[in-house]
């Protein structure tokens, strides 16, 4: 089986004022494809990879979190637990 590599290059958020990676809705790929958040999980659950380029130009592969007693959200590997690069993406 062959996974697929995906960029993320924009992403939805729930309002304006959010600035956690749990407020992302939706992202839209290089490719053009839209994707929910829900799709984006299942698909790394099954072995998909995500990323970003960052403003250092670097690659960051993004991961499934899931709270105990919250909906589950994507976020940047390297997290480092203040505010997540993920949120520096344009919006769409």
């Amino acid at each position: 089986m062959r996974f697929l590599i995906e960029q993320i290059t924009h992403i939805r958020i729930k309002n304006s004022e959010s600035f956690g990676s749990e407020n992302i809705i939706e992202v839209l790929l290089a490719s053009g494809e839209k994707r929910s958040i829900k799709t984006i999980i299942s698909y790394l659950s099954l072995g998909e990879k995500h990323y970003y380029v960052n403003v250092q130009q670097q690659i960051v592969y993004v991961e499934a979190v899931h709270p105990l007693y919250k909906s589950s959200y994507i976020r940047s590997c390297d997290f480092a637990g203040v505010i997540d690069n993920l949120m520096n993406l344009p919006r769409f």
